[in-house]
């Protein structure tokens, strides 16, 4: 396969714009005219093996009436490569791209691609130049002739890229200030120039004309020319989706001047935001993943980076190299293919860039990072990137309003990677930091259909996205959920899905008890907020050394699309410090009311209850509650304000009597953090504020007690 390619990309020569329609013909790229037999395979597969999202009546997607089979890009970049180790770069350059396309309706005469910043030249049909007119964002084509449903064919779209601004499409200078410092605070400045595109959510438009969506996957090639010179230590280089296919070296007969064409092949399917090129003077060095399921059988990890950011050696992690920092990425594919899967594309990679405005972004095969993770340990970074290969780029969100699916699954899978090798207890702590950072944040909107203005809101499309995978997981159980995942992946692989078809799958394949799938996605997805528990508990002896306990949970949660109840199954852990030496006991009930009263028989007298003891339920609550013997306290419960607490928190009561008084806060581990009040408190109304300036940020319990009652009070502080 790969010499038949090499044949047809061997005879690459760019098209010059402004030519006759007759020059333009003749000079442009071979590989753009002829397919060869290895592109015809890949396109029939497209039509008939690979499966593609099939419109329901309840799906989001907006689908234009072609499909796009298949992009193959060349841009000449040498123009602004050749500019770009000054202070003012030329950003120019000219691109052709070969468009090949399915007919999905009925007939087509014209059709509408987005382009942005671009201006098209010309747009070539079967020999033919049509007409193609700017329309806002899109621009429409006409194609010459009346398309029937299920005809193909392919637009051979020349353009002039004219963008000024960094979107899409970014160009940085050598010297360019990098937006990080090194270990000593003083800050980095690119030590080259570099060009790279960012497309997500839809900027791939700002730098090729293409049907910018991700529910439309396409074979992709991409051929980007750099410039050569004498001399170089360290020539300019690409990096791309899927495999280098050649270098092609060559000069130009008007300027004399050499070059090298970059020629990359990703033959699995991809949509616009996950292409990518980037080029600078790279150093490359390669890592080697082993299959879990062949140990025989590696892919290559190509990591593109700048060769100073190779030499860093501290050891007291200010400051690493990359091949420090980029070294976890083997084994964490490793981790995930042993629970999603077997890695699915023929390689993988890193490539640094630097200013970034994100941590990484998860191009199908070749990450963007930071820079700053080339000189940090990122370990959880590379993980989320990585996890995305499945979650995100092996199944794709189809609609923008399912980004959940896909950044969702990647903060999970942070977890997921911690879990690997710290067990359960690293993967509940690293939950719970993304826990409190979305209750922090205060209200938000509904996770699914997120405005695409605030696509990128941690707190709900990560934090509370990754909380409703892990939901997921335990209200099915282990077995069952990722048996199920691994199916869910298997089915729409290289393909693109709605929220709407996870949960369809779901309710096929794990049935809940007494509760639906469907409830599940309405509360948690569709809806706004989360539960906000209140517990209290009495426990009296019944006779025979036996007690009964009675638990009351409320949910006291309010707000614009906030669910009055939250229905789950919710676990109690009931304890006793009466010297009984009797474990504790754990009862799980269907909490499906806004208050409800629960009635346990124990053989030791309660005297503590723990809501949700293993951080199954993304909730505001009580993790610690002593039980009551008497109501009077409950009957005037405290209340404490403002929670989320910033700087101070006031304790409000009620005290039906002059009585000791002992307040102090605990953290999730019941851990004493802090001696609140200590003392003897007269009848009437009391008050006390705490001083926050010492107390991390994260979830506390206020446990106020009395000589004959205790009650908790969740308390969330942030900084």
């Amino acid at each position: 396969m790969k010499s038949a390619l090499h044949t047809v990309y061997a005879l690459l020569f760019l098209c010059l714009i402004g030519q006759s329609l007759t020059a333009q013909i003749n000079k442009m790229p071979s590989y753009l005219l002829e397919k060869s037999n290895d592109m015809e395979l890949i396109e029939h597969n497209h039509i008939n093996c690979i499966p593609t999202v099939h419109q329901s009546a309840s799906s989001y997607i907006v689908r234009r009436p072609y499909d796009v089979l298949s992009y193959r890009l060349f841009m000449d970049w040498r123009n602004p490569l050749s500019t770009i180790e000054s202070q003012t770069i030329n950003r120019r350059y000219s691109g052709i791209n070969a468009i090949h396309i399915r007919i999905d309706t009925v007939s087509l005469r014209s059709l509408r691609l987005d382009a942005v910043n671009i201006t098209i030249d010309s747009v070539i049909i079967a020999g033919t130049t049509t007409k193609a007119e700017a329309k806002e964002m899109e621009w429409s084509v006409d194609l010459g002739k009346t398309y029937l449903s299920k005809d193909t064919l392919t637009l051979f779209v020349h353009y002039t890229y004219v963008g000024e601004e960094n979107r899409g499409f970014h160009a940085y200078s050598k010297g360019a200030a990098s937006g990080i410092t090194d270990k000593n605070s003083k800050p980095l400045v690119n030590p080259e120039g570099i060009i790279y595109t960012m497309n997500q959510p839809n900027n791939a438009r700002y730098w090729m004309p293409c049907n910018d969506a991700p529910y439309d996957k396409a074979r992709a090639s991409i051929t980007v020319r750099v410039p050569r010179t004498d001399g170089e230590k360290t020539p300019f280089s690409v990096s791309s989706n899927g495999l280098l296919q050649s270098i092609t070296e060559g000069t130009d007969t008007q300027t004399g001047k050499r070059y090298a064409d970059y020629q990359w092949l990703d033959t699995t399917l991809i949509p616009t935001y996950l292409m990518v090129a980037n080029a600078s003077r790279f150093t490359m060095f390669r890592q080697w993943y082993k299959k879990v399921t062949s140990p025989n059988d590696s892919i290559p990890i190509d990591n593109y980076v700048w060769e100073i950011d190779m030499k860093a050696d501290t050891e007291d992690n200010a400051e690493m190299n990359a091949l420090q920092t980029l070294g976890d990425a083997p084994g964490m594919i490793a981790a995930y293919s042993r629970l999603f899967g077997e890695y699915p594309f023929v390689k993988y990679g890193h490539t640094v860039a630097a200013p970034f405005n994100f941590g990484g972004m998860e191009h199908q095969t070749m990450t963007t990072t930071n820079r700053i993770w080339a000189r940090r340990w990122s370990a959880v970074g590379i993980a989320h990137e990585i996890a995305h290969q499945w979650l995100g780029d092996l199944v794709t969100c189809a609609t923008w309003k399912d980004i959940w699916l896909n950044e969702g699954g990647a903060t999970w899978g942070e977890a997921l990677w911690y879990e690997s090798w710290g067990g359960n207890d690293l993967y509940i702590h690293h939950m719970n930091i993304r826990r409190d950072a979305y209750i922090r944040s205060g209200a938000q909107p509904p996770v699914w259909g997120i405005p695409l203005e605030r696509i990128f809101n941690y707190a709900t499309t990560y934090c509370k996205a990754g909380w409703i995978y892990h939901m997921m997981r335990k209200v099915s159980g282990d077995e069952k959920f990722f048996q199920s995942l691994r199916s869910w992946i298997n089915t729409h692989r290289f393909s693109s899905a709605e929220t709407a078809e996870l949960q369809q799958h779901l309710e096929r394949e794990i049935t809940l008890d007494g509760m639906t799938w469907e409830q599940f996605f309405t509360q948690w997805l569709y809806s706004a907020g989360h539960p906000i528990y209140s517990v209290s508990a009495i426990s009296t002896p019944n006779g025979s050394e036996n007690f009964t306990t009675t638990v009351t949970v409320e949910q006291n949660q309010s707000g614009s699309l906030v669910p009055d109840v939250f229905i789950m199954p919710v676990t109690l852990e009931l304890r006793s410090k009466n010297g009984s030496g009797i474990p504790a006991e754990r009862k799980t009930f269907l909490n499906n009311q806004r208050k409800q009263v629960i009635t346990f028989e124990t053989k030791f007298p309660v005297t503590d209850v723990i809501i949700d003891p293993d951080s199954s339920i993304l909730a505001e609550r009580t993790n610690y509650l002593t039980s009551v013997s008497d109501r009077t306290l409950d009957e005037n419960r405290p209340v404490i304000y403002p929670n989320p607490a910033h700087n101070t928190v006031t304790l409000s009561l009620s005290n039906p009597q002059y009585q000791y008084y002992h307040i102090s806060a605990i953290n999730n581990q019941g851990k004493l953090i802090a001696t609140i009040h200590e003392g003897f408190i007269p009848q009437g109304d009391f008050s006390y504020s705490w001083d926050l300036s010492s107390i991390p940020s994260g979830s506390y319990t206020i446990i106020i007690r009395t000589h004959n009652s205790t009650q908790a009070l969740p308390c969330t502080i942030y900084h």
